[in-house]
């Protein structure tokens, strides 16, 4: 072979080997990185009980707690791209509005929520415990067809109230913070603008005014009275409120008003949505085994408890009422017991009537 020849051959060779090494990189080195597939792992949270009479807190603009809560860590290699996450709660809400989230990448976690929006006329039709369950939808990029979660959750009826979600082992001692952390959610329940609380607290204060001091005093003082000669009655907790027992049945002002009676939160509630109904700003007050409600002067900001459980005691005045709830605030204020909730604060952060 001649010297031009073997040439020739040489280079050939060393093309065509050039060549199937460059043929090989391009089929393994695209053929590994495909390989490294996102990896995700997505825990749902479900709360356990929906409050019912307090639905407006769960969704749309007074939204204030979270129904359902997804974890979502990446624990892959390579970063998850364009991920949405989306909720429903069959028979009670549709599809809420997709979260997206356009990158995850190796190690990060997000935290999803789910507010979903509730019906009023669906809420008002539970008046006992009932099943319910969320779906959780997600998808990204690559992946064939979205993937789903769900979790069971029960709504209450619309006058039961749970003071915590708590489990109880994790409750130390008595700890307000604890054992009433849902008490923050009561304000939903002093519904003032009731048509029939409306009427019933004009009727009641008679045109007073409660612009000053004396003129507030009046206006309590024309409820308490007007409320005695109605017949309005303190019944007594059943066995298991304040107990180790976490739930309780809760009248709405108008039927603690219709059945002219009711327990310490029930009056409590009533007075509330009475006396705001007029002007007079008040706090619902928690202390170790009792609530009462308190009333603010508009000109000293003076704050005054008022014990409603006398209501039904002849011959006790409101100026009583107040001295006695004066002397049983102290003694709870001493043992550190005491837990003032402004009402017009909770409702200015969405925790507002439902109906």
């Amino acid at each position: 072979m001649s010297f031009w020849r073997r040439t020739w051959v040489l280079i050939l060779a060393i093309a065509l080997l050039a060549g199937s090494v460059f043929g090989l990189m391009l089929s393994v080195v695209p053929h590994s990185e495909a390989a490294k597939e996102p990896h995700l792992k997505v825990e749902l949270y479900v709360i356990p009980e929906v409050l019912t009479g307090a639905y407006k807190i769960y969704g749309g603009q007074n939204a204030n707690v979270w129904a359902a809560r997804t974890l979502i860590t990446n624990t892959g290699d390579v970063p998850v791209k364009d991920l949405s996450i989306s909720y429903k709660i069959q028979n009670y809400c549709d599809w809420t509005n997709a979260e997206n989230y356009p990158e995850i990448v190796p190690g990060e976690t997000v935290r999803d929520y789910c507010w979903p929006d509730f019906r009023a006329e669906d809420m008002q039709k539970i008046n006992t415990k009932t099943a319910a369950e969320v779906t959780m939808q997600y998808s990204y990029e690559g992946l064939s067809q979205p993937k789903q979660a769900m979790g069971q959750f029960y709504f209450l009826g619309k006058n039961d109230f749970v003071w915590t979600f708590m489990n109880p082992e994790d409750i130390v001692d008595w700890n307000f913070a604890d054992s009433y952390d849902n008490a923050t959610l009561l304000p939903a329940y002093v519904t003032t603008n009731d048509p029939v609380i409306q009427e019933a607290a004009k009727a009641l204060t008679a045109g007073i005014s409660t612009d000053t001091d004396d003129e507030t005093l009046n206006a309590i003082a024309s409820i308490w009275t007007g409320l005695q000669g109605y017949g309005m009655q303190y019944i007594s907790e059943p066995n298991t409120f304040w107990t180790a027992e976490s739930g309780q049945h809760i009248q709405f002002p108008v039927e603690t008003l219709n059945n002219r009676g009711g327990n310490c939160v029930d009056l409590s509630l009533l007075f509330s949505s009475l006396a705001e109904a007029v002007g007079i700003k008040t706090y619902l007050v928690f202390s170790e085994g009792h609530c009462q409600v308190a009333f603010e002067l508009p000109e000293s900001g003076d704050i005054y408890p008022l014990e409603e459980t006398e209501i039904g005691i002849a011959g006790v005045t409101a100026a009583m009422a107040v001295s006695d709830a004066t002397d049983w605030m102290n003694e709870q204020i001493d043992r550190g017991t005491f837990f003032p909730i402004d009402v017009r604060e909770q409702w200015r952060k969405g925790v507002v009537p439902s109906w």
